[in-house]
């Protein structure tokens, strides 16, 4: 009876659009599936859960379903494979860098385990290397990054990393955050011409270097601007709200060059960050600011979830930059204290000017 219940559950759960609710319906199945100590279920059902969260804009529930998963392959390695369990690991890899509540020596023990599974499972360290590549450009340590890029340039594909796009942005990047414009423009040609690309890729690129750009006077700012707006719309389909902190990139160049542009992207998007990772909502509380550091008021279409809503839909600005800054300036010192430098504080003073 209980394994027609799960059934049930998994029934109901393909007729939802919502990611919110399709996790609580797998909670339940989840406790059903363990009251009984059908393991079996158990980990199916916790399988399904994080790939639903991973459309969500946090993930909470998947850090202890990717436990109890690897535990389980730990004790049952004859009914459970761990290779299968990968590709939601390196999905949770990215959640917990972004949680400023796991601590940086958690995050690399968390990291080396990943790495020993790979290993086993006879996978290359490419995926691993792409991970260590993206906590250092975290961590602002950009020696580190340029190390990684140069061990993972060594590694096979496999079947966890394989995107050429992904890769040449990180490329790109490096090159960009080290002020190499041209080298930048250089290197990822075949990127921002868009003859490679995925899913989020060159639309992550555009937005994440285009205020470097703006700063260093290129011409092409209000062309990649207008490619990535175009780009938000090509992704609609399949939008994550990964994508939102890139979105606020946006904000902050249109804030000086196309105000009413960046209004329409705040308000289009300021109710996609509630709830966000901490990390993505230090990234969007910051970017917003330079659009928000006004005087007087603005009639603002929001969203009756922002904690900031007002039945009139009148805001004042300066109170509504308070209210980011107060975020992104907490989020900054508790990934600074995390990381025991100030790189998020001094991202902060850049990205709200």
């Amino acid at each position: 009876m209980y394994s027609l219940q799960i059934q049930k559950v998994l029934i109901q759960c393909e007729r939802l659009t919502e990611p919110r609710d399709r996790v609580i319906l797998l909670k339940q199945g989840i406790s059903i599936a363990d009251a009984h100590n059908d393991t079996s279920w158990g980990f199916d059902l916790r399988r399904e859960l994080i790939s639903a969260e991973k459309d969500l804009p946090c993930c909470v529930e998947g850090f202890l379903a990717i436990t109890w998963l690897l535990d389980a392959c730990d004790r049952f390695p004859d009914m459970f494979h761990e290779r299968d369990l990968m590709k939601e690991y390196k999905w949770m890899l990215g959640a917990a860098r972004r949680n400023s509540s796991i601590s940086l020596l958690q995050l690399h023990s968390i990291m080396e385990d990943y790495k020993k599974r790979l290993l086993r499972n006879s996978y290359t360290l490419h995926s691993y290397y792409s991970v260590m590549i993206q906590l250092a450009y975290m961590l602002g340590d950009l020696d580190a990054a340029q190390k990684y890029i140069d061990y993972r340039s060594e590694e096979q594909y496999d079947d966890l990393s394989f995107c050429k796009a992904c890769e040449l942005h990180d490329i790109t990047e490096l090159e960009f955050k080290k002020g190499n414009i041209d080298e930048a423009l250089r290197v990822g040609a075949d990127l921002f011409s868009r003859k490679l690309y995925c899913r989020y890729v060159p639309f992550e690129s555009f937005c994440n270097n285009i205020n470097m750009m703006r700063l260093d006077g290129r011409d092409e700012c209000k062309e990649w601007c207008d490619i990535a707006e175009k780009e938000i719309e090509r992704m609609e389909d399949y939008y994550s709200y990964s994508q939102t902190p890139y979105v606020s990139m946006l904000i902050r160049y249109l804030s000086t060059e196309d105000e009413e542009r960046a209004w329409r992207l705040f308000e289009r998007y300021a109710e996609r960050n509630i709830g966000s990772e901490d990390y993505y909502d230090f990234m969007f509380s910051s970017n917003v600011l330079s659009l928000l550091n006004r005087e007087g008021f603005r009639k603002i279409e929001a969203d009756v979830r922002l904690p900031w809503y007002r039945q009139d839909n009148i805001y004042n600005l300066q109170e509504l930059h308070d209210y980011y800054f107060t975020r992104a300036k907490e989020l900054s010192q508790r990934f600074d204290r995390r990381h025991g430098n100030n790189c998020c504080s001094q991202r902060l003073d850049e990205w709200r000017l």
